[in-house]
């Protein structure tokens, strides 16, 4: 999974959420979000689970652009969150296309 230079705004005339945000995530990584609430964390699960689309740049998912494969409706995000005994949230990440593995 890319995040390639993605901005998301809320509201037309509003700062960004997030802006120029860009990394990967390699297969069997794991990764954190953290940071100071208002921070973009939620904003990019939001974006991961095709709630919101982003204002530019794009999001990659096993070489597709998400925001086309959620155009033709074969393609879903899902993201597992659960609670440690320490009270942290971790999110778990893995998705399917009509069940099925998709590879480019």
């Amino acid at each position: 999974m890319a995040f390639e230079n993605v901005t998301f705004t809320y509201h037309k005339d509003a700062e960004p959420a997030i802006s120029g945000i860009s990394f990967m995530v390699k297969k069997g990584e794991t990764i954190a979000l953290v940071g100071e609430s208002g921070a973009g964390k939620s904003t990019l699960i939001r974006l991961l689970l095709q709630e919101i689309t982003p204002t530019s740049g794009k999001i990659m998912v096993n070489g597709f652009n998400l925001e086309k494969l959620k155009k033709n409706k074969t393609y879903k995000v899902y993201i597992r969150a659960y609670k440690k005994v320490s009270g942290k949230t971790y999110y778990s990440l893995w998705s399917s296309a009509k069940s099925k593995k998709i590879t480019k």
